[in-house]
């Protein structure tokens, strides 16, 4: 039997030289005495999938991890005009996102409505070249569109040909956005 220290709650616990060997195969850098130590361990900001305390919804909102939280975490869109107003937001309060992109928090992004008045927005949405943050038109929409469809160009060979981000690109292709052409 080999002696080995956990590296999470240091007790000192024995394993056989078959497994000590498969650990060096594997590349195991830490030793742990079980696997409660070890989920224990690579949680929260330790994981390898932390993020800063930030993910995206299922909705496709990105949500941001608040300690005071009952359920952990907050969307961001919510927390930028809190902090503008100075207030929490109620109920009946939403939060329109101006360009319609639902990851774009900043605050010239945002319109703060009720939940009456949060559709009625949606027909007043300018798209396509006739929204002001448009880098693209609907012929280079198509063209990308037309590249993409056989896969032989890559996202960010796109992304640079037309001068924007390749998650832009992927937005396209995906028909996320310039869904009316």
């Amino acid at each position: 039997m080999i002696k080995l220290k956990c590296h999470h709650c240091k007790t000192a616990y024995s394993v056989t030289p078959a497994t000590a060997k498969w650990n060096k195969i594997r590349k195991h850098k830490l030793n742990f005495c079980s696997r409660g130590c070890k989920d224990s361990y690579y949680s929260g900001t330790n994981s390898p999938m932390w993020n800063n305390g930030r993910n995206i919804s299922a909705a496709g909102y990105i949500r941001i991890m608040v300690e005071d939280e009952p359920c952990g975490y907050r969307y961001e869109h919510r927390l930028v005009m809190e902090e503008k107003l100075g207030r929490r937001l109620t109920y009946e309060e939403q939060i329109h996102h101006i360009n319609g992109i639902k990851t774009d928090n900043r605050i010239e992004n945002l319109l703060l409505t009720t939940k009456s008045d949060h559709p009625k927005l949606y027909n007043q949405v300018k798209r396509g070249e006739q929204h002001t943050g448009s880098k693209l038109n609907e012929q280079q929409v198509l063209e990308i569109r037309q590249k993409y469809k056989p896969r032989k160009v890559t996202l960010q060979k796109l992304a640079d040909e037309y001068g924007v981000c390749f998650q832009l690109i992927s937005l396209i292709v995906n028909r996320k956005v310039w869904q009316h052409i």
